[in-house]
């Protein structure tokens, strides 16, 4: 069993990310959550072979940023109001 000694330094060696285990009964829920954020409400899909965003922000949803999203050979910075989206992207090489 992890004590909290154990778990502030598995936190401080993976930069502040908690990492867990694949439990066969509960990948599922992850992925359907993630499908959510990437696909309904950041609106991601492809476009002549690159990633567009075409953002559906819940209603009492006012702004969004996310920094270092990483789709596709492609790293984004968005910053999201509403139905406007401002979109910084580079080529990872």
């Amino acid at each position: 069993m992890e004590t909290g000694k154990d778990l502030r330094l598995r936190q401080k060696m993976t930069g502040g990310q908690n990492e867990w285990d694949s439990r066969r009964k509960q990948t599922w829920s992850a992925t359907a959550f993630l499908s959510l954020i990437y696909f309904e409400i950041l609106g991601l899909t492809m476009e002549d072979g690159e990633p567009v965003f075409h953002p559906q922000l819940p209603i009492n949803c006012g702004h969004m940023r996310i920094r270092g999203f990483e789709v596709a050979g492609w790293l984004f910075d968005l910053d999201i109001d509403g139905k406007e989206v401002s979109v910084r992207k580079r080529k990872i090489s």
